[in-house]
């Protein structure tokens, strides 16, 4: 059987006895992301091949099927897939090779190209320098011109008479007299504006003032608001997981549900807020360290234990 095959079987057969992945999951302990993998031959979602074989022969028992001889079917449908891998491997590398081939044949054309974009470059320098027309070049003014109308003004200056030159001193004068007098009425209105000016300046501060308060008073608000949210809150917790053999482990926290495997000698530090449940598939062969201090879990080596922390 192919490894789709054998996801087929057992979604099948679970499905006749009218069970869901969240019963499964109840009796086994078998995460639900690894049964619905298994499945639907997931090779990216399956864990490592020494656990998967252990999930399967588990997963088959459980549906009254026989756990050896779906390991044994695996096993043969991953030999397959393993060879079938090789054989997609060498064909892109006889893929890429052609391509690499053909690009090289391709690239011999590449210099007609490049001949042809400095010919029309050429062509178009000789067309700006040598055949285009020349530009405009802006008119000058003559200079008759100006001195026709400084003339004209000479002639009208000699027209005016006497009469109308005392005129326009007179006016001159009256409009001294009238500035004056705007400038004193600005002096003695200066008192009333100094005035108002303190006035305003008074209200201002006032206005500032209560708005500082009403600002303290908000600052004070959010701080009080920011307490009572972090006294609500649960605490936060921070478990460490060193493995002396190789252990599956499921975590079941605020943040979410995941899998993850440690081999002999890693280390997983999980941090999760209030409590948080966490299945061990080999709990004897794992030391848990809460907070900093060790917690026990009194385990034999193989066994399955679920705990719930803190």
């Amino acid at each position: 059987m192919s490894l789709m095959e054998i996801g087929q079987t057992l979604k099948k057969e679970r499905k006749r006895q009218q069970l869901s992945l969240e019963d499964v999951y109840a009796t086994t302990k078998i995460g639900m992301d690894i049964l619905r993998a298994i499945e639907e031959a997931d090779l990216n979602q399956m864990p490592h091949l020494v656990y998967a074989r252990g999930f399967i022969r588990n997963y088959s028992n459980f549906l009254g099927l026989s756990g050896e001889d779906m390991v044994q079917a695996f096993d043969e449908a991953m030999e397959v897939e393993a060879v079938q891998a090789t054989h997609r491997h060498r064909g892109a590398g006889t893929r890429k090779s052609a391509d690499e081939k053909a690009g090289k044949k391709s690239g011999n054309k590449a210099p007609v190209g490049l001949v042809l974009l400095l010919v029309l470059v050429l062509a178009g320098l000789v067309y700006y320098f040598f055949l285009s027309p020349p530009a405009e070049q802006p008119r000058k003014e003559s200079p008759a011109i100006t001195k026709n109308a400084s003339s004209e003004q000479e002639q009208e200056q000699a027209e005016m008479g006497p009469s109308e030159e005392a005129n326009a001193s007179s006016g001159e004068r009256a409009a001294g007299t009238n500035r004056s007098a705007a400038t004193a009425s600005g002096v003695s209105d200066e008192g009333e504006s100094e005035e108002e000016i303190g006035e305003s300046s008074q209200s201002g501060q006032n206005g500032t003032s209560l708005a500082r308060s009403e600002a303290e008073q908000e600052v004070e608000a959010n701080r009080s608001t920011q307490e009572d949210n972090a006294t609500a809150r649960p605490a936060s917790h921070e478990l460490r997981i060193a493995a002396s053999e190789a252990c599956w482990i499921n975590v079941d926290v605020e943040e979410g549900v995941r899998d993850f495997y440690l081999e002999p000698g890693q280390e997983r530090t999980v941090q999760f807020r209030g409590t948080g449940s966490f299945i061990l598939g080999n709990a004897g062969g794992v030391t848990l360290y809460l907070d900093g201090e060790e917690y026990s879990v009194q385990a034999e080596s193989g066994e399955v234990r679920e705990i719930t922390l803190p």
